[in-house]
Formats: structure tokens, sequence, C-alpha cells
């Protein structure tokens, strides 16, 4: 019985979700719109933090002793 009741109540709060999306469209298309921005900067972040993390890491190695990886 738990599993029919688990997906039905899925169905159902999938319903709700679908109603809610529709009602809030406008204001959850705005949302939408200014999380781009913040995530193509924080994603910037992250590339120049893991850019210096292999900067930073290539400075101790020499690259004529380095073990070739398979």
């Amino acid at each position: 019985m738990g599993k029919y009741l688990t997906v039905i109540l899925g169905l159902a709060a999938m319903a709700c979700g679908a109603w809610g999306i529709r009602a809030t469209w406008p204001l959850l298309w705005r949302a939408i719109q200014a999380m781009v921005p913040a995530l193509f900067f924080l994603g910037g972040g992250l590339a120049v933090l893991v850019g210096l993390g292999e900067i930073r890491d290539s400075f101790g190695r020499d690259p004529k002793t380095e073990k070739p990886k398979n």
C-alpha cells in the first residue's frame, strides 16, 4: 500500500507544482532571468579558483622527472 500512496502523493505534488508554476509564471520567469548572471559570476569564480590551484600545483613539478599518466 505504501508504494501506491507514494505514487499518488507524488502525482498530487506534481499537480500542485504545475498549478503554482502556471499561476506565478511571470514572477518565476523574472527570478530565472535574475539567476543567470549570478550563476555566470559564480561559475567564473569557480573556474578562476580551479585554474589558480592548477597553476600553484604546477610550480612544484619538474616536467622532465614527472611520470607519464596512463
